[in-house]
């Protein structure tokens, strides 16, 4: 879990490298979703804290580990929802995960609202005008034909966001 973090401390020039951490449905330890202490009931929390202690006297890294369901990243002036995306509920509709997204979205917007929203769980990747939707590291696999994604090649999302603009250029990284 350290390399890429160290990688990028060796080459990357950064002056800081803010890591924003949430939990999902990957993590937990019980089979049905704990809501009010998600983040107390996951394998992935507990790795964020142990990766924050071990970066804790490198003053360029900056954990940003949730308390609850979301992570809010101010870039410039954009703030970004991250969430896994797993509380979207999408049946296989016709639409896809988008017209779900785009609800949800509209509620949570009322609570605190963000430019961007920024999930993975549904494993296909997807650029919106308000969100992004990572794709898989992994690929096509088993648990991908069960949901009935889409298949594509493993890759993730980049953006980038501008001060004056907003998020900008998209692109997809292929991991092949």
């Amino acid at each position: 879990c350290t390399g890429g973090i160290d990688f990028l401390l060796e080459h990357g020039g950064f002056e800081q490298i803010l890591i924003p951490c949430l939990v999902g449905n990957h993590g937990r330890i019980h089979k049905k979703p704990r809501v009010a202490t998600m983040v107390k009931n996951s394998f992935e929390w507990m790795l964020y804290v142990f990766l924050a202690k071990h970066y804790a006297h490198e003053p360029r890294v900056k954990f940003q580990i949730a308390d609850g369901y979301f992570v809010f990243v101010e870039v410039y002036e954009t703030t970004l929802r991250v969430h896994h995306g797993d509380w979207v509920r999408y049946q296989g509709g016709v639409g896809g995960v988008e017209i779900p997204l785009n609800k949800a979205v509209a509620q949570w917007n009322k609570m605190r609202r963000a430019d961007i929203d920024i999930l993975g769980h549904w494993h296909t990747l997807r650029f919106s005008r308000n969100h992004v939707i990572n794709g898989s590291a992994i690929g096509y696999n088993p648990f991908a034909i069960s949901i009935k994604a889409d298949y594509e090649v493993p890759q993730q999302a980049l953006f980038l966001v501008h001060p004056k603009w907003g998020k900008t250029v998209q692109i997809p990284i292929f991991l092949e």
